[in-house]
C-alpha cells in the first residue's frame, strides 16, 4: 500500500512540475515549487 501511496504522491508531483514549467504566470510557478519541496520534506521526514 504504502509503494501505491507513493508513487501516486510522484505522478501528482510530476504534473505539478510540469504544470510549472508551462505556467507563464512566475509567481504561481514559485508557489508550485514550494508546495513541492514542502511535500518531498514531508516524505523525507515520515521514511
Amino acid at each position: 500500500m504504502r509503494a501505491t501511496l507513493l508513487s501516486s504522491v510522484v505522478l501528482a508531483v510530476a504534473g505539478i512540475v510540469l504544470g510549472a514549467t508551462r505556467e507563464l504566470n512566475e509567481e504561481q510557478a514559485e508557489g508550485r515549487v514550494r508546495i513541492i519541496a514542502i511535500i518531498g520534506d514531508s516524505l523525507k521526514n515520515t521514511s
